[in-house]
Protein backbone atom coordinates (compact mmCIF):
# COMPACT_ATOMS: atom_id res chain seq x y z
CA UNK A 1 0.00 0.00 0.00
CA UNK A 2 1.16 3.36 -1.35
CA UNK A 3 0.11 6.42 0.28
CA UNK A 4 0.44 9.91 -0.48
CA UNK A 5 -1.02 13.02 1.57
CA UNK A 6 -0.62 16.60 2.01
CA UNK A 7 -0.21 17.56 4.92
CA UNK A 8 2.06 20.18 7.24
CA UNK A 9 4.67 19.21 9.12
CA UNK A 10 3.01 19.76 12.35
CA UNK A 11 0.26 17.31 11.49
CA UNK A 12 3.10 15.09 10.24
CA UNK A 13 3.46 14.24 13.52
CA UNK A 14 0.66 12.04 13.82
CA UNK A 15 1.62 10.02 11.40
CA UNK A 16 4.70 9.33 13.13
CA UNK A 17 3.06 7.88 15.81
CA UNK A 18 1.08 5.84 13.44
CA UNK A 19 4.17 4.56 12.05
CA UNK A 20 5.85 4.35 15.47
CA UNK A 21 2.70 1.74 15.88
CA UNK A 22 3.60 -0.14 12.93
CA UNK A 23 6.95 -0.74 13.86
CA UNK A 24 5.96 -1.74 17.33
CA UNK A 25 4.01 -4.44 16.20
CA UNK A 26 6.93 -5.30 13.71
CA UNK A 27 9.10 -5.92 17.05
CA UNK A 28 6.49 -7.95 18.56
CA UNK A 29 6.45 -10.27 15.29
CA UNK A 30 10.08 -10.29 15.43
CA UNK A 31 9.98 -11.32 19.38
CA UNK A 32 7.37 -14.02 18.91
CA UNK A 33 10.15 -15.45 16.00
CA UNK A 34 12.93 -15.31 18.37
CA UNK A 35 14.46 -12.58 16.46
CA UNK A 36 16.39 -9.45 18.11
CA UNK A 37 13.88 -6.91 19.09
CA UNK A 38 16.41 -4.59 18.96
CA UNK A 39 17.97 -5.07 15.63
CA UNK A 40 17.87 -1.95 14.16
CA UNK A 41 19.35 -0.29 17.42
CA UNK A 42 21.71 -2.88 16.94
CA UNK A 43 22.78 -2.31 13.33
CA UNK A 44 22.98 0.98 14.27
CA UNK A 45 25.85 0.09 16.64
CA UNK A 46 27.34 -2.31 14.68
CA UNK A 47 27.39 -0.35 10.79
CA UNK A 48 25.15 -2.29 9.43
CA UNK A 49 22.46 0.07 9.67
CA UNK A 50 22.91 3.36 7.66
CA UNK A 51 21.39 6.99 7.41
CA UNK A 52 20.22 7.69 3.89
CA UNK A 53 19.18 11.21 2.56
CA UNK A 54 15.81 11.60 2.67
CA UNK A 55 14.32 10.49 -0.64
CA UNK A 56 12.64 12.83 -3.11
CA UNK A 57 9.26 11.15 -2.82
CA UNK A 58 9.77 10.81 0.80
CA UNK A 59 8.94 6.97 1.24
CA UNK A 60 8.17 6.13 4.62
CA UNK A 61 10.08 2.94 5.39
CA UNK A 62 8.81 0.39 8.41
CA UNK A 63 11.18 -1.74 10.15
CA UNK A 64 11.00 -4.72 8.53
CA UNK A 65 12.00 -2.61 5.15
CA UNK A 66 15.04 -1.13 7.29
CA UNK A 67 16.32 -4.17 8.13
CA UNK A 68 15.72 -5.57 4.45
CA UNK A 69 17.43 -2.38 2.98
CA UNK A 70 20.02 -1.46 5.35
CA UNK A 71 19.67 2.19 5.80
CA UNK A 72 16.24 4.92 6.57
CA UNK A 73 16.39 8.65 6.94
CA UNK A 74 15.63 10.46 10.20
CA UNK A 75 11.96 9.97 10.54
CA UNK A 76 11.81 6.26 9.77
CA UNK A 77 15.11 5.51 11.88
CA UNK A 78 13.30 8.09 14.90
CA UNK A 79 10.12 5.88 15.27
CA UNK A 80 11.77 2.18 15.11
CA UNK A 81 14.08 3.41 17.62
CA UNK A 82 11.09 4.76 19.67
CA UNK A 83 9.11 1.39 19.16
CA UNK A 84 12.11 -0.93 19.88
CA UNK A 85 12.71 0.95 22.99
CA UNK A 86 8.87 1.14 24.13
CA UNK A 87 8.94 -2.95 23.22
CA UNK A 88 11.79 -3.84 25.19
CA UNK A 89 12.41 -1.39 27.59
CA UNK A 90 9.41 0.88 28.73
CA UNK A 91 6.56 -2.17 27.82
CA UNK A 92 8.26 -4.28 30.10
CA UNK A 93 6.59 -7.53 28.01
CA UNK A 94 7.79 -10.74 26.06
CA UNK A 95 10.33 -11.44 28.60
CA UNK A 96 12.77 -9.20 27.14
CA UNK A 97 14.07 -6.05 29.49
CA UNK A 98 17.20 -3.79 29.26
CA UNK A 99 19.18 -2.65 31.94
CA UNK A 100 17.88 1.27 31.95
CA UNK A 101 21.52 2.06 33.37
CA UNK A 102 23.35 0.61 30.41
CA UNK A 103 20.89 1.84 27.56
CA UNK A 104 20.83 3.68 24.64
CA UNK A 105 23.82 3.96 23.81
CA UNK A 106 23.22 6.40 20.76
CA UNK A 107 24.04 9.85 20.19
CA UNK A 108 22.45 13.39 20.94
CA UNK A 109 21.31 15.60 18.63
CA UNK A 110 24.43 17.78 17.35
CA UNK A 111 22.26 20.93 17.67
CA UNK A 112 19.53 22.26 20.18
CA UNK A 113 15.97 20.72 19.53
CA UNK A 114 13.93 24.07 19.87
CA UNK A 115 10.15 23.87 19.50
CA UNK A 116 9.68 20.35 19.51
CA UNK A 117 6.86 19.10 17.89
CA UNK A 118 6.02 15.31 19.48
CA UNK A 119 3.93 12.64 18.10
CA UNK A 120 1.62 12.40 20.76
CA UNK A 121 1.03 15.95 21.97
CA UNK A 122 2.92 15.55 25.06
CA UNK A 123 7.01 15.69 25.78
CA UNK A 124 9.27 17.64 28.56
CA UNK A 125 9.00 21.20 25.99
CA UNK A 126 5.38 20.91 25.22
CA UNK A 127 3.07 23.68 26.48
CA UNK A 128 1.08 20.32 27.76
CA UNK A 129 3.51 19.60 30.26
CA UNK A 130 3.07 15.82 30.72
CA UNK A 131 6.16 13.91 30.09
CA UNK A 132 5.45 10.38 28.27
CA UNK A 133 6.01 7.25 29.72
CA UNK A 134 7.66 5.76 26.38
CA UNK A 135 9.55 7.06 23.91
CA UNK A 136 8.35 9.59 21.04
CA UNK A 137 9.50 10.26 17.81
CA UNK A 138 9.89 14.17 17.63
CA UNK A 139 10.08 16.62 14.98
CA UNK A 140 11.75 20.00 15.13
CA UNK A 141 12.78 22.83 12.44
CA UNK A 142 17.27 22.17 12.61
CA UNK A 143 16.86 25.63 10.15
CA UNK A 144 14.84 26.59 7.20
CA UNK A 145 13.01 25.01 5.33
CA UNK A 146 14.47 21.57 7.07
CA UNK A 147 12.96 19.63 9.60
CA UNK A 148 14.62 16.41 11.48
CA UNK A 149 13.12 13.94 13.69
CA UNK A 150 14.66 12.59 16.79
CA UNK A 151 13.87 10.24 19.86
CA UNK A 152 12.89 11.54 23.06
CA UNK A 153 13.32 8.60 25.33
CA UNK A 154 12.45 8.93 28.99
CA UNK A 155 15.74 9.05 31.42
CA UNK A 156 17.57 9.83 28.49
CA UNK A 157 16.65 12.86 26.55
CA UNK A 158 16.75 13.10 22.87
CA UNK A 159 18.47 10.38 21.34
CA UNK A 160 20.17 10.94 17.51
CA UNK A 161 19.66 7.81 15.54
CA UNK A 162 20.55 9.47 12.11
CA UNK A 163 23.83 10.87 13.87
CA UNK A 164 24.38 7.09 14.80
CA UNK A 165 23.64 6.04 11.07
CA UNK A 166 26.09 8.47 9.63
CA UNK A 167 24.16 11.57 8.93
CA UNK A 168 27.00 14.42 8.83
CA UNK A 169 29.60 12.27 9.62
CA UNK A 170 32.11 13.99 7.33
CA UNK A 171 31.44 17.35 8.76
CA UNK A 172 30.46 19.71 11.36
CA UNK A 173 28.36 19.17 14.19
CA UNK A 174 26.98 16.03 13.57
CA UNK A 175 30.62 14.49 12.76
CA UNK A 176 32.01 15.52 16.48
CA UNK A 177 28.61 13.71 17.80
CA UNK A 178 29.57 10.93 15.61
CA UNK A 179 32.66 10.35 16.59
CA UNK A 180 32.33 11.08 20.31
CA UNK A 181 29.40 8.17 20.13
CA UNK A 182 31.44 6.19 18.17
CA UNK A 183 34.51 6.42 20.97
CA UNK A 184 32.25 4.72 22.93
CA UNK A 185 30.65 2.07 20.89
CA UNK A 186 33.32 0.23 19.43
CA UNK A 187 32.07 -0.74 15.91
CA UNK A 188 31.06 -4.68 16.10
CA UNK A 189 30.73 -4.05 19.94
CA UNK A 190 26.66 -3.64 20.66
CA UNK A 191 28.25 -2.80 24.45
CA UNK A 192 26.00 -1.09 26.98
CA UNK A 193 23.07 -3.59 26.03
CA UNK A 194 21.95 -6.54 27.96
CA UNK A 195 18.46 -8.70 26.99
CA UNK A 196 17.78 -11.10 29.51
CA UNK A 197 14.26 -12.16 30.77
Amino acid sequence: MKLKMDVSPREAVYLLAALTQIDQFQVRQDVGQRRDPLAVLHGLQSGRIRYKLADPDEHWKTRREILRDGDGDCEDLASTVAAELNETMYAGGFGFNIDPAAAPLLPRPPGPVNDPWPAWGACPASSFGAVPEQAVPVAYKAKDGLFHVVVWAPGFGYLDPSVAGGMGSNYGASGQARQRWLDQVRPGSPRGWRIGS
